[in-house]
């Protein structure tokens, strides 16, 4: 499995709630170093989110709406770093880079204050691939209030590509994917946030909004580069979707593919399950700035609401189309983090080429 190197950066204490709820009081030991350099006081809530977040349901309304931020809810592999990677600032045209010797892709965090728009990608990136507002539309939406349901819409997923020319200006290669949480910003458009870092949004942030905030960045740090090459970069985002009216755990696969001779940039997502291998997979344009709906499923206790759990009613729409069998062998879930990226990579050019029985997702 292809790990992120981007390490977690230290950020201010946030406060917390008066009173917690966990389903368990045994520590769960940390499998990854997501508390370095953090106070004491992050480091005792990021345990608190370890332990509490694995359930499924909430121990804190507020917490629990963290869950949902993701189109493919549920969201890299330490919180989102509020500094710039060493090459962040560098674009498209960085001379220096593009004399590097071709290397896999990466899976970076986008820094927090980085500020885009639908026309703009963040600065240091050549596109915008994806920002995903959530919505709550279905499901027991009675039993949440109006500042709910409003605090649901100001934490987004943003997902940027950054695609560099090569040596002396000849072919092109995918140097980076970053991942990150935005929210409206002071003007226009919208800009990276942390827990720690809200520097420039549009709205305030009260204990509790950051509360939400550093559960979707605990979320975040769930998804994985999976397979990687000089054009390819392969992301499993765990999240719960709605299967047959019920909340089902499930992973969403994003695959970003570069042509090496004229730099185009695809896009391209499926559904990963404990099942069978995907059926279909679905090409969608980028930027894709949308609303993602979502269900609520609210959990009773003597007539009273008292977790919530929300899942994806549908992933970015597109042009689907069909897995051939090889594909299929290759993204199978016991076999895609062991599969060969150029093999991986090939295959997914020959589906992907435009077959007659290709249709656009409703």
């Amino acid at each position: 499995m292809v790990r992120s190197t981007t390490k977690r950066p230290t950020r201010e204490a946030f406060g917390l709630p008066s009173v917690l709820s966990l389903r368990q009081s045994v520590w769960i030991p940390i499998e990854r170093d997501s508390s370095i350099g953090a106070p004491a006081l992050e480091r005792f809530i990021l345990r608190i989110l370890q332990n509490a977040i694995p359930y499924g349901w909430a121990w804190l309304t507020a917490l629990v709406l963290g869950a949902i931020v993701w189109p493919a809810p549920a969201l890299v592999r330490s919180l989102v770093d509020s500094g710039p990677p060493s090459e962040s600032q560098a674009g498209p045209q960085n001379p220096a880079a593009a004399s590097e010797r071709a290397k896999p892709a990466e899976l970076v965090y986008l820094p927090a204050g980085s500020r885009f728009d639908e026309r703009h990608p963040p600065a240091g990136w050549s596109d915008l691939v994806l920002r995903s507002t959530p919505k709550l539309a279905a499901g027991d939406l009675d039993t949440l209030s109006e500042s709910s349901l409003e605090m649901a819409r100001r934490i987004r997923l943003t997902i940027a590509a950054n695609v560099l020319k090569g040596p002396n200006g000849v072919g092109h290669r995918l140097e980076r994917v970053g991942i990150g949480l935005s929210t409206p910003a002071k003007g226009e458009g919208d800009v990276i946030v942390t827990a720690g870092d809200v520097e420039g949004s549009k709205n305030s942030w009260s204990v509790s909004d950051r509360i939400v905030l550093a559960a979707a960045e605990f979320e975040l740090s769930r998804a994985d580069l999976v397979a990687a090459s000089p054009t390819l970069a392969i992301m499993r985002m765990p999240t719960t979707t709605v299967v047959d009216g019920l909340h089902k755990k499930a992973r969403l696969m994003y695959a970003l593919l570069v042509a090496p001779d004229t730099g185009r940039l695809r896009t391209f997502h499926w559904w990963e399950t404990d099942g069978p291998p995907a059926q279909s997979f679905t090409e969608f344009q980028h930027p894709d700035i949308f609303e993602s709906p979502l269900h609520v499923k609210a959990k009773w206790l003597a007539g009273f609401p008292v977790a919530w759990s929300f899942a994806m009613i549908h992933a970015p729409k597109g042009v689907e189309r069909t897995v051939p069998p090889e594909l299929a062998r290759l993204i199978a879930p016991e076999a895609i983090d062991s599969s060969n990226p150029g093999a991986l990579e090939a295959a997914l050019i020959d589906a992907a080429s435009p077959p007659s029985t290709t249709k656009t997702t409703p």
